[in-house]
C-alpha cells in the first residue's frame, strides 16, 4: 500500500513538472512574439516620421535609427521597403544641407573680399575726379588714356550718367551745353588732350557713386534757358536747342511752312474736341 502511495506521489509530481515546463516555454513564446511585433511597429512608425519629415530628430540621428533598424533583420518586407525609401530622403536632404552650406561659404567668401577691397581701396590715395581730367589730358598715347578714362568711370554710377557743361554763368544766371554722358565727355578730353574746366558740382548716390539727373524731354530742356538773360541771347539760345530736336530751317519760307503745319494741327485737334 505504501508503495503505490509512493508510486502515484511521483506521477503526480512528473506529471506537475512536465506540465509546468510546457506552460513556461509557451510564455516565452508569447512574450517573444509580443516584443518583435512592438519592435515591428515601432520601426514602422520611425520609418514613416523620417520619410515625411514629421521628425525632430538631425539628420545624424535618422541615419543612425535606420541603421539601427537595419541590423534588427526583422525580415518583413513592409519593413526593408521603409528602409530603402528612408534611406533615399536622407541622402536628398544630406545633398541639399551640403548645397546651402556650399553657398554660405561662397556668401562669406565673397563678403570677406569685398571688405578686404574695401580697405584696400581705403588705404589708396584718392584720384578726384579734376585730376583724372588732367591725367587723361596729358596721357603719352591713347592706351594711358583709355586706361585712366576706365579708372575715372569706377567714379560713376555708369558710363551714361550725364554731364552737364556751364557754358554761360553770369551772377544766378546759368546756361549749360547740351548735356553729355561721362564716357563721351572723358574721351572728348582725350581727343582735345587738354581741358579747360572745373567741377562745378557732382551729385552721389548711396554707393558713393556719381549721378546727375539730365533733362529727359525737349521741353524741359528748352525751359532750362533761364528767362533773366538778354531777350536776343535768350532767343538765339533756344534757337540752337531746338536745332538739335529738329527745328532747324534753312530759309523762312521752310520755317513759315513748319509755322502753318501746326497751325493747321492744332485748329483740327480743337475742332475735334482734343484738348
Amino acid at each position: 500500500m505504501k508503495s503505490h502511495i509512493k508510486n502515484f506521489i511521483l506521477i503526480t509530481l512528473v506529471a506537475f513538472v512536465t506540465f509546468g515546463g510546457t506552460t513556461s516555454c509557451g510564455s516565452k513564446k508569447k512574450m517573444a512574439k509580443q516584443e518583435y511585433e512592438a519592435k515591428l511597429e515601432q520601426a514602422k512608425n520611425d520609418l514613416n516620421a523620417i520619410i515625411e519629415g514629421t521628425t525632430q530628430w538631425t539628420l545624424e540621428d535618422q541615419q543612425s535609427r535606420v541603421d539601427e533598424i537595419e541590423k534588427m533583420d526583422l525580415q518583413n518586407p513592409e519593413i526593408d521597403e521603409l528602409i530603402i525609401k528612408a534611406k533615399e530622403v536622407i541622402d536628398r536632404k544630406n545633398a541639399e544641407a551640403e548645397r546651402l552650406a556650399e553657398e554660405e561659404r561662397l556668401a562669406e567668401e565673397e563678403r570677406l573680399r569685398i571688405l578686404e577691397e574695401q580697405e584696400q581701396n581705403k588705404m589708396k590715395p584718392q584720384t578726384s575726379l579734376e585730376d583724372y581730367f588732367a591725367i587723361i589730358a596729358a596721357a603719352p598715347n591713347a592706351d594711358d588714356a583709355n586706361e585712366k578714362i576706365s579708372e575715372a568711370l569706377d567714379m560713376f554710377a555708369s558710363p551714361d550718367v550725364p554731364v552737364l557743361i556751364i557754358i554761360y554763368h553770369v551772377g544766378d544766371i546759368i546756361d549749360y551745353d547740351a548735356p553729355t554722358t561721362a564716357v563721351k565727355y572723358l574721351n572728348y578730353i582725350k581727343d582735345q588732350k587738354k581741358v579747360d574746366v572745373s567741377v562745378n558740382n557732382v551729385k552721389y548716390d548711396n554707393n558713393n557713386k556719381i549721378v546727375e539727373k539730365g533733362y529727359e524731354t525737349a521741353t524741359e530742356y528748352l525751359n532750362a534757358v533761364p528767362t533773366t538773360m538778354p531777350s536776343l541771347m535768350r532767343a538765339e539760345k533756344i534757337g540752337k536747342r531746338a536745332g538739335k530736336y529738329g527745328f532747324d530751317f534753312e530759309n523762312s519760307k521752310t520755317a513759315t511752312d513748319k509755322v502753318l503745319e501746326e497751325i493747321k494741327e492744332l485748329t483740327i485737334a480743337v475742332d475735334s474736341g482734343d484738348k
